[in-house]
């Protein structure tokens, strides 16, 4: 959780009551706070934070999804879907293969992602539906 630090001005010639040094110092604190709950969002989703900044938001998506199939839902994708994963997830993995990702192999990924999340919903439904009480007559 960051620091939340107030100024506390009492006459309009003096900014706060702590020292510039200890404004700098808590500053740096927050920043630091809040990059490292950034860093760890980004590793726990595939995402590498310093070539975050440098790759397409498609590319971005296309990996968040890889990699939360396949992680956790690799029993909703066949066996043709998860090597087209696994290789998005290969190439994305080094510097020279995210050149060579094309906007199509981010489309397919996404695609896949839809589909996966289409037989999960399907799947909630049914189990819902079996759940529900049947009404007596």
């Amino acid at each position: 959780m960051p620091l939340i630090a107030k100024k506390i001005t009492q006459d309009p010639n003096k900014s706060h009551l702590l020292p510039d040094f200890l404004w700098f110092r808590l500053i740096l604190l927050n920043k630091h706070m809040k990059h490292d709950v950034t860093n760890a969002w980004l590793k726990s989703h595939g995402l590498r934070p310093d070539n975050f900044a440098l790759i397409a938001l498609e590319q971005a998506r296309a990996t968040v999804v890889a990699t939360a199939l396949l992680k956790q839902r690799v029993g909703l994708v066949d066996a043709s879907q998860k090597r087209v994963l696994e290789h998005f997830a290969l190439k994305t993995s080094t510097k020279a293969g995210r050149a060579t990702i094309t906007q199509n192999q981010c489309y397919q990924v996404l695609n896949i992602g839809k589909q996966a999340n289409r037989k999960l919903f399907k799947l909630h439904r049914q189990l819902k539906k079996q759940q529900r009480p049947t009404p007596q007559r």
